[in-house]
């Protein structure tokens, strides 16, 4: 094996996987290219759910003059490819019906329905198959719907900001702690989601528009948790808005809405109480904290804790960003 080459192409595949969206909601986020004599011929990458996947755009993707090099042709991808139906046919069929003789791949499918089953399927039909090639990084694509797929439950991001004293705010007072450069970044994570969700008192005090105006993605879906019942539809000039009064456990809620919303991608904006509450509970995959540089508050609601690995860190004009990963899911 080349592992050179094998390694040069699932780079290609992953940094076309890395161009998908949120709009895959349940499939993975996957990328794929032929290669003829060293040369690529075909790319793809699964744009929208329910349309073709990485591996079926790929092959389409090859231009007339070159259609008869697709048989001669290896056929790279991120992630092990499906063998059942589901919005589209299987691809090991899209695969075997293009006499495709070499298959290199990134990862193996974590859903139950796959975990190697196609990779049996193509070797049976004389496919030569290699990999797993570049594994971590490849399951990095995916770790919305790892969470999907083993938990049963959306991915779930956290995101909160703070004083350089570590407050998120005054009781019973909006303050505004974070800047505009941080805003973007905020909008940017709100589009990435299917989902926002909120307490009642956060949304009562704060009034926040919940939305992407500072940066061209969609709106997502607004869930406000109102146990208490201190909301009703009639007093709210949302679109798109969801109210749980349900006093079921946060698991329960969150297997509800992945299950009944399709809600794959849950982005927690407050408050402390509601983000002590998903901590608590070990019910979070990453965590977004935003600390003003310059602002003190020397009172007020303390910050959320929580334990987990430093993913990256950023400056913000002022403001600083520490991604979070809770290492316990791990």
């Amino acid at each position: 094996m080349d592992t050179y080459k094998e390694n040069k192409y699932i780079k290609f595949c992953i940094s076309l996987a890395k161009l998908a969206s949120s709009a895959t909601f349940r499939n993975p986020n996957v990328g794929a290219c032929l290669v003829y004599n060293d040369q690529i011929i075909g790319r793809g990458y699964h744009q929208e759910y329910g349309k073709a996947h990485a591996e079926v755009n790929a092959i389409n993707s090859v231009i007339d003059h070159h259609k008869s090099l697709i048989e001669k042709a290896h056929l790279y991808v991120t992630l092990e490819p499906c063998n059942h139906w589901g919005k589209t046919g299987p691809c090991t069929d899209y695969i075997l019906k293009h006499n495709i003789k070499k298959v290199v791949f990134g990862a193996y499918d974590p859903n139950p329905k796959m975990q190697g089953k196609s990779i049996a399927h193509l070797k049976q039909n004389n496919v030569e198959v290699i990999g797993p090639i570049l594994e971590k990084e490849c399951l990095e694509l995916i770790k919305p719907y790892i969470t999907n797929t083993s938990q049963n439950r959306p991915y779930i991001s956290l995101k909160w900001a703070q004083s350089n004293d570590f407050y998120i705010g005054k009781i019973n007072e909006r303050i505004k702690i974070s800047n505009k450069i941080s805003d973007i970044y905020v909008h940017k994570m709100r589009s990435e989601h299917d989902a926002i969700l909120v307490g009642s008192n956060t949304f009562l005090i704060d009034k926040p528009k919940l939305n992407t105006r500072l940066y061209p993605g969609k709106n997502p879906k607004i869930i406000i948790l109102d146990r208490r019942n201190r909301l009703s539809k009639e007093n709210l000039s949302l679109d798109n808005t969801l109210i749980l009064t349900s006093n079921n456990d946060l698991k329960t809620l969150l297997n509800e809405l992945l299950d009944e919303q399709n809600i794959t991608r849950l982005m927690i904006e407050g408050g402390a109480t509601i983000h002590r509450s998903f901590i608590e509970a070990g019910l979070w995959d990453t965590a977004h904290i935003i600390t003003s540089n310059k602002l003190t508050l020397g009172s007020g609601i303390p910050s959320p804790l929580l334990q987990g690995k430093l993913k990256s860190k950023l400056g913000l004009a002022g403001d600083s960003l520490q991604i979070v990963e809770n290492n316990k899911l791990e």
